[in-house]
């Protein structure tokens, strides 16, 4: 997934640069960590995060036009499952020891407002586009098993790779401080959401009496907190 990022952020700067190389550029390489919220932040712990940017300024206004690529890794909370373990069976889990993760790229468009004011310039932002998840891994929505003799030992027979692709949007606040001419520092949190599965219903089975069913998480939000350089082309 990584790999991929670095591909996009590449291929959109020769695009941008061969088709509209008198035009106002800046682009931007920011790092920082993903913070996952609400059902989303109680399956999944936040991790690294980094985005590239490329801004196109609309001559005589405050707009820019901004096209970003980045890159979210979010860990699975194994914490969650051994939860749903007891508050619905009252057993504890002794064998889930998986280490899931879930990688997300989003390609976004969008417009960015400034409110200069010397070498410190705060902006908002708003962006649309898509968001490629590589999701490592899942229960695939069999039936998992409790074991008869041994209660506290799962079947987990049920587990697949995945990669699911959807629509999201972000909202964004910032700020900008001249470091050097055509070289500022950007300062960035931004809000993201998406509608894409990420997880499926799963039944965890002991007896008739003793069962139930998790449901699947099919949107994610988070925040993403980020600092990096900004830098006229």
């Amino acid at each position: 997934m990584k790999k991929s990022f670095v591909i996009i952020i590449l291929m959109v700067i020769f695009l941008f640069k061969s088709g509209i190389s008198q035009t106002p550029l800046r682009a931007s390489i920011l790092i920082g960590a993903s913070l996952p919220l609400s059902e989303f932040a109680n399956q999944y712990d936040g991790g690294l995060s980094f985005e590239g940017g490329l801004f196109y300024k609309v001559p005589k206004t405050d707009m820019n036009i901004t096209l970003t690529a980045g890159y979210n890794r979010f860990n699975y909370n194994k914490a969650y499952f051994n939860d749903l373990v007891l508050k619905n069976l009252g057993l504890t889990t002794e064998n889930f020891t998986f280490k899931w993760k879930a990688e997300d790229i989003p390609v976004m468009l969008g417009a960015r407002i400034k409110f200069p004011s010397g070498k410190l310039t705060p902006y908002i932002g708003a962006e649309a586009g898509i968001h490629f998840l590589k999701i490592s891994d899942r229960f695939r929505g069999d039936t998992i098993k409790v074991g008869a003799t041994v209660p506290n030992v799962f079947y987990f027979n049920g587990v697949e790779t995945a990669s699911e692709t959807g629509f999201g949007f972000a909202f964004n606040f910032g700020l900008e401080y001249e470091l050097y001419p055509k070289v500022n520092i950007d300062v960035n949190v931004k809000y993201n959401y998406s509608k894409i599965n990420i997880t499926k219903t799963y039944n965890v089975f002991m007896t008739q009496s003793l069962q139930f069913t998790a449901p699947p998480l099919e949107k994610f939000n988070s925040f993403s907190l980020r600092a990096g350089l900004l830098v006229d082309l």
